[in-house]
Formats: C-alpha cells, structure tokens, sequence
C-alpha cells in the first residue's frame, strides 16, 4: 500500500511516496501518517528522484533505537537517520525491525 505526500522546497515539487512494512504495528496506517507528516526532503540533498529503504527498530516506550537509511548519498542517510532518532512509535513491538520505503522525486 503506498501513500504520497507533496512538499515544496526550492521552488520545485518534491513528492514522497511512503510504503511501510511494519507487520508488528496493531494501526499502521497511523504509523504511515506520522512518517508522513515527520519526514522532511533534505534541502542538502543532491538527489532529484531518490528511492530509500529504512530499517528501524524501537524500544519499550516506542523510540527509535536503530535506524539504518540504505543509500549512497551521504547526506541524505544522515539526514534521513537523524529524523528517525527523534521519532517516537506508539504500538510498535520493541526490538523488531520495521522497514519503510521513501521515494523522493522533484517534479
């Protein structure tokens, strides 16, 4: 299931297309909704269209404890990494790995 959001930045377009695979979540689309509404496009980013899995896991009062961005950009990983440390997940099991796909693309 996928969900887009739009966001401008740059004078341009930036459409995030979310597909999240948490099987542990009892209301994923809530989940789906706060990354939404979390994630914000890196204005360091060089990418243009960029595709990028997260890992993440959470602890028992639902804190990101782990996150791994799979991509080649450098900034972005780090970028993408931060914004997930400061997320809090309610519902999620503790210690199992989530994973979210984000697909950035300016139009």
């Amino acid at each position: 299931m996928k969900t887009v959001i739009t966001k401008t930045f740059f004078g341009a377009l930036a459409v995030l297309s979310l597909n999240i695979k948490a099987s542990t979540s009892p209301d994923i689309n809530s989940q789906k909704e706060f990354i939404q509404h979390s994630v914000k496009f890196p204005e360091s980013c060089d990418a243009k269209n960029q595709k990028v899995e997260v890992l993440f896991t959470t602890n028992e009062t639902g804190k990101v404890n782990f996150v791994l961005a799979k991509t080649d950009d450098k900034n972005l990983k780090q970028n993408l990494e931060k914004q997930f440390y400061n997320m809090r997940f309610t519902g999620m099991k503790q210690n199992v790995v989530n994973s979210v796909v984000l697909s950035f693309k300016i139009i």
